[in-house]
């Protein structure tokens, strides 16, 4: 019981320290911009959250591959919170690879992190940060580390070891060792994934965008953000 309330305390915290790093990225932009992205978060929760509303359900309504899905109830979910949303030829694609940049997105968009301009520095010109704005964003919050994510690699499939690194990090941004060696037990402890993969070659392949969701839903849920009404 005492251990049970030790880590539900620990989780709250950690979600303290993503909101404090929300806010401080929007502290260290330049002064012209400073404005804006004060306005953004409010914007997230108020007005543009109606208009967000009526997009994710379009899109919920238009998706045409997930019914009978093992993901169908979080892909809905999902994309009724603006976590994730559909293609515009109507279909999700559960089953296809989901891209670092894909995966940047969703992770951006579920912790409700506001999103920065890509900067012009030396690293962007060299190619150490991708040229995102949800990359940057996230390296930011401290989710992201450096060379984690490259201009020639942003599109590419994102293995299953990388995606619980990053999910791992927003439940404890101080997290020390989220190597693709100890990954595959810390998300099952923490409620990530139902059970251990029983070797490393399950991590090592790309995860698809159903698994994706399913893994993002688990998140918020351990974080506390509120669901979709209705969800």
């Amino acid at each position: 019981m005492i251990n049970s309330k030790l880590h539900l305390q620990r989780m709250r915290r950690n979600r303290l320290k993503l909101l404090f790093a929300a806010i401080a990225i929007a502290c260290m932009r330049k002064m012209f911009f400073l404005t804006g992205l004060i306005a953004l978060p409010v914007a997230m929760f108020s007005s543009s959250g109606a208009a967000a509303a009526e997009s994710s359900k379009s899109d919920e309504i238009r998706l045409s591959d997930i019914a009978g899905h093992w993901a169908e109830q979080p892909i809905r979910e999902a994309v009724s919170s603006g976590a994730a949303s559909g293609y515009a030829d109507g279909s999700f694609k559960p089953d296809r690879n989901v891209s670092g940049k894909e995966f940047a997105g969703m992770l951006t968009a579920s912790l409700q992190i506001p999103l920065l301009a890509p900067a012009s520095g030396s690293k962007q010109a060299s190619g150490e940060i991708a040229p995102d704005p949800s990359v940057q964003s996230l390296q930011e919050a401290g989710l992201v580390r450096d060379g984690e994510f490259r201009r020639e690699t942003l599109d590419q499939a994102l293995q299953r070891s990388q995606m619980m690194a990053l999910a791992l990090r927003a439940i404890d941004p101080d997290a020390a060792d989220t190597s693709p060696e100890a990954v595959g037990g810390k998300a099952a402890a923490a409620g990530l994934m139902e059970s251990e993969p029983e070797d490393q070659a399950a991590l090592a392949r790309p995860a698809t965008r159903a698994e994706a969701v399913v893994v993002l839903q688990r998140l918020k849920r351990l974080l506390g953000f509120k669901q979709a009404a209705g969800s």
